[in-house]
Formats: C-alpha cells, sequence, structure tokens
C-alpha cells in the first residue's frame, strides 16, 4: 500500500511540472518581446552611438539623443517609440522629430491617416509616409485616399483599397514609386527595382530572403530586424554599424508588431 502511494505522490509531482515546463513555454511563445525587453542588451552593441540610442529605447528618455551626434533623428525615433502620444508629439518644436513622433503613432494605431492629420508639409509628410508598410492601407476607405496629398501614396492607397491596379500607371514621384505599386497589386516582388519596394514587400510576405536584394547596407538592416524579429539573425552582418541597427529594428518591430 505504501509503495503505491509513493507511485501515486511521484506521479503527481511529474505532472505538475510537465504542466508547468508547458506554460512557460507557451509563455515565451506568445510574447516574444518579454526575453528581448532587456536594457542589459545594449551592452552587446558594437558603437557608443547606438548603444546610447538602445539606452533611450528602454528609458524613453531622449535626452539621450543629444549624445549621438548625426544618428540624432535615430535616436528620436526608437526613444519615442514606447510611449508616443499624441500630447508629447505636438510639443516637440523640431518638425522632424514631431515628424517622426508621429510616424511611431501611425505605426502603434496601424493607420497611416495620422500622418495625413497631423502633419501639413508635403516634405514631412512623405517621411511620414516612409514608416508605414503598404498592408496597413487596407484599412482606408476611398475617401481617405482621396485625401492623401502625397501622390503616389495616394495611387497606391485607391490601387489596394480598390482593387484596380490602373491606379499604379498614375505615379511619377518618388519615394512610393511605381514598381511598388505594382508588386503590391500583384503580389509579385519580381515587379521592383528599388530597395523600399523590396523592403516594403519583405514586410507584407514576411519574408525574409527578399531583404537580399536591397542594395542599401541600412535598408537591408532595417528590413532583417523587422522581418526577423530576432537579434541573432543580425549577428550575421558583418558590418558592425549595420548589425546594429539591425537590433534596434528587432525591438521596433517586437514593440510595434510590425
Amino acid at each position: 500500500m505504501l509503495k503505491n502511494k509513493n507511485i501515486l505522490y511521484v506521479s503527481i509531482i511529474l505532472i505538475i511540472v510537465i504542466i508547468t515546463l508547458i506554460a512557460l513555454n507557451s509563455n515565451k511563445i506568445s510574447n516574444p518581446l518579454k526575453s528581448t525587453d532587456k536594457i542589459e542588451m545594449c551592452d552587446d552593441f558594437n558603437h557608443p552611438e547606438t548603444k546610447i540610442i538602445c539606452y533611450s529605447f528602454f528609458t524613453s528618455n531622449s535626452s539621450y539623443c543629444d549624445l549621438t551626434g548625426n544618428l540624432r533623428s535615430i535616436c528620436w525615433r526608437f526613444s519615442t517609440m514606447k510611449n508616443a502620444n499624441l500630447e508629447l508629439c505636438n510639443q516637440i518644436n523640431d518638425p522632424f522629430q514631431r515628424t517622426i513622433c508621429f510616424s511611431n503613432i501611425a505605426l502603434k494605431e496601424k493607420n497611416p491617416s495620422i500622418c495625413e492629420e497631423y502633419i501639413e508639409s508635403p516634405t514631412f509628410l512623405e517621411s511620414c509616409f516612409l514608416y508605414i508598410p503598404y498592408k496597413y492601407y487596407e484599412l482606408y476607405i476611398e475617401e481617405n485616399c482621396d485625401d492623401i496629398g502625397h501622390e503616389s501614396a495616394k495611387y497606391t492607397c485607391l490601387a489596394v483599397v480598390k482593387n484596380d491596379s490602373s491606379y499604379c500607371k498614375e505615379i511619377t514621384s518618388e519615394p512610393f514609386e511605381k514598381d511598388l505599386c505594382d508588386a503590391i497589386m500583384f503580389e509579385d516582388s519580381s515587379y521592383c527595382g528599388t530597395d523600399a519596394c523590396y523592403s516594403q514587400r519583405a514586410v507584407m510576405e514576411n519574408n525574409l530572403d527578399l531583404c537580399d536584394s536591397i542594395l542599401s547596407k541600412m535598408e537591408r538592416a532595417r528590413c532583417i530586424g523587422t522581418v526577423s524579429k530576432d537579434a541573432e539573425t543580425c549577428e550575421k552582418l558583418e558590418d558592425r554599424f549595420a548589425n546594429d541597427l539591425c537590433k534596434l529594428y528587432v525591438l521596433a518591430s517586437l514593440t510595434l508588431d510590425i
């Protein structure tokens, strides 16, 4: 009888251990950010400036950005990423930094119309749209597309919303070029001829291989980090700065769920 009780106790303990392991594993899968949401990872960055940007991301402290020299605008993008809100954006005097702040909100809300609603300058409006994956244009209605002041963004939006590729022929301007519109409408990355197109298609298709077609080291790093969501994948990049930038976009993609 005692032997049977011991076996029962051992069995119960084993069941508890198995259930606990399953729960922990499930939590790890459902919350990939948790494993990377540690400020200590900033110590693994290669350059002092990118380390500072990493710290600004985790602390949401934009004052760090004054120490990053030419990378100040990139730093601002990451420092306002977690806690960007309209009140914060409207308090920013620098128009470019304010644009970055609004584009963060547009990404968080999966809503490109925020760019159009809060930014009047065509130049800064273009910068805001640069950071919004075209897959979110499906959230638009036709009237929203007509209100977009940027030509190529407007016609790509209409093409997506109305499912009519003929709108792509109306595009003549940069940076949202005709090749990207065609690639979106025909769901075929072979239409791409620019880095912007390959980058957007990689995000839309969740296709890491498309990042290899990007010529710019920095844009390729952004693409790899955004699509892979894996800091270890970034380590394969030989360029140390690109490696750091890639890891920053891993944090961005997990935080904003791009």
